[in-house]
């Protein structure tokens, strides 16, 4: 049996990149763009990619991108999901501020979730 050692230098993408740069975790995106998603909430996840390029000469994949400012918005917003389940304290202190008011809420369930339809 015989070792061989390969003494040329490896340039495929990941071999040259895996000892200089730690990956991006989508962890790490969602703090790196925090104040951008902040200043913005429009601000869409192409325009973030293009950002964090220049400002960190880095590639990262649109869906990374996508999904930490995802994570930012339910930092800054609450999550979605958790909109549903406060519906109801909404409707009681509209009720209670302004006298006279009837609210409604009208929803489906959808494959086990509930979606509110609308509100009067």
């Amino acid at each position: 049996m015989q070792i061989k050692v390969n003494t040329k230098e490896h340039n495929c993408p990941n071999t040259s990149l895996s000892g200089k740069i730690r990956p991006a975790t989508t962890k790490w995106i969602a703090a790196t763009v925090l104040d951008w998603v902040r200043q913005d909430h429009n601000i869409g996840p192409a325009e973030l990619r293009a950002k964090i390029s220049k400002k960190f000469n880095v590639l990262i994949p649109y869906q990374r991108v996508f999904d930490g400012k995802e994570m930012d918005l339910d930092f800054i917003q609450g999550k979605w999901n958790d909109s549903f389940h406060m519906l109801y304290s909404f409707k009681a202190q509209v009720e209670k501020t302004s006298p006279g008011s009837v609210v409604d809420i009208d929803y489906e369930v959808v494959k086990g979730r509930e979606k509110a339809s609308r509100y009067k």
